[in-house]
């Protein structure tokens, strides 16, 4: 069986870190450990970013300030690294914890390509004076779901693979359809089985959800139904 590592949804409350150093030192020692937390709030990010899937996120509070241009530089210099959202909440957000220290809610997803990378949405809040207020404007708010993995993509279809020997072997009630069952027969080397399974020598999952998409809008189909 194939087994996959990775994370779809990372959630990184990098903030409370911040708070519990802002709150917790006198002013001589502050700014030494505020900026050590910086340092490390951008590790952890940069930590969690690389045990994503493709189509993963990364949804992290963080501080306003000069952790900006360490999220930016990470943004930039980093592959498939794409912010999706942000979200800046007003500084009444964290006042029953005795501080008023401007925060943002970012959303940073990976992408192999950039077909399917969504445009970034940008939510202002800080004109609000009230947690109550805040809440009242969040309270319907929703985020473009995550891309699906390849494994969830294909499972739309029915289809299942697992490697065997070096091989791909492809199950489920999907490859049983003539539709799909002839676009994966068409990949180099795929073969069908004694126990009516597709065997290739390479993972064409992509490939085949990519050609499986052409051919449904090509025919005005749903081959997932």
């Amino acid at each position: 069986m194939q087994i996959q590592i990775g994370i779809d949804i990372v959630l990184i409350l990098a903030f409370l870190a911040y708070l519990s150093v802002v709150t917790g030192w006198n002013s001589k020692n502050k700014a030494a450990y505020i900026k050590q937390f910086r340092t490390l709030a951008i590790q952890h990010i940069k930590k969690a970013f690389g045990h994503l899937y493709d189509g993963g996120r990364i949804v992290a509070l963080v501080p306003r300030g000069s952790m900006d241009s360490k999220v930016d530089e990470f943004i930039e210099s980093t592959p498939g690294a794409i912010l999706t959202a942000e979200i800046w909440l007003p500084q009444s957000t964290f006042k029953n914890a005795g501080t008023a220290v401007s925060t943002r809610i970012i959303i940073i997803e990976k992408h192999a390509g950039s077909n399917d990378v969504p445009i970034t949405r940008e939510l202002d809040f800080t004109h609000l004076t009230s947690v109550e207020d805040l809440f009242s404007e969040i309270r319907d708010i929703a985020m473009p779901p995550r891309k699906l993995r390849i494994d969830e993509q294909l499972a739309k279809y029915q289809l299942y693979v697992r490697t065997e020997r070096s091989k791909y072997v492809f199950n489920g009630d999907g490859v049983d359809k003539p539709q799909i069952k002839n676009i994966m027969l068409k990949f180099w080397g795929s073969e069908v089985n004694e126990f009516d399974e597709i065997v290739m020598p390479y993972n064409k999952s992509a490939e085949i959800i990519k050609k499986i998409d052409e051919f449904e809008q090509e025919n005005n189909i749903n081959l997932a139904a």
